[in-house]
């Protein structure tokens, strides 16, 4: 796997994180939906992390190698570091371990442009780091939270007609 990633995907891998440098002024983490019920999140493929999408639990990398050294970097979504969670990000930079992790999901949801100002009133009650999308791809809104404080918020918001 190490050979393939160093023959076939490596260049690409580069390639990609150099345009996406030049484009935004920083490293991408690249993200990809394991299966529809794991995110990987890499910043190279011996620097990456595997959460479980239903109970945000770290899971062990091993089983999931062939995905880590996938040379495809088409298959991967660069992200732009403050669409992220500074708990992922220090995850990734090292800055803690497995044991400080705290339980925690990636959830993109679909939201009504006008009702944003009710997506913000929800986010100071629940105090969840979080992202909304205001550039070309409007109505995304991306939250980094518990599990159940994602399904809470998510009830919430779409009882006040604000999520699709």
């Amino acid at each position: 796997m190490e050979m393939n990633w160093n023959v076939l995907g490596r260049q690409r891998f580069e390639a990609e994180e150099a345009a996406f440098f030049d484009l935004y002024g920083e490293k991408p983490v690249f993200w990809k939906a394991i299966k529809h019920r794991f995110d990987l999140f890499q910043v190279r493929p011996w620097n990456q992390l595997v959460v479980d999408r239903e109970s945000g639990l770290l899971r062990d990398s091993e089983e999931f190698l062939p995905f880590i050294w996938d040379p495809g970097v088409w298959n991967f979504s660069p992200q732009r570091q403050s669409h992220l969670s500074p708990q992922l990000l220090a995850f990734l930079r090292g800055e803690i371990g497995k044991g400080q992790w705290i339980s925690q999901v990636m959830q993109d949801i679909k939201y009504v442009p006008e009702r944003r100002a009710v997506i913000f009133e929800l986010l100071q009650v629940h105090e969840v780091h979080f992202y909304v999308d205001m550039g070309p791809y409007r109505g995304i809104f991306r939250i980094f939270a518990p599990p159940e404080t994602v399904r809470a918020m998510y009830l919430q918001g779409a009882s006040k007609g604000v999520f699709l």
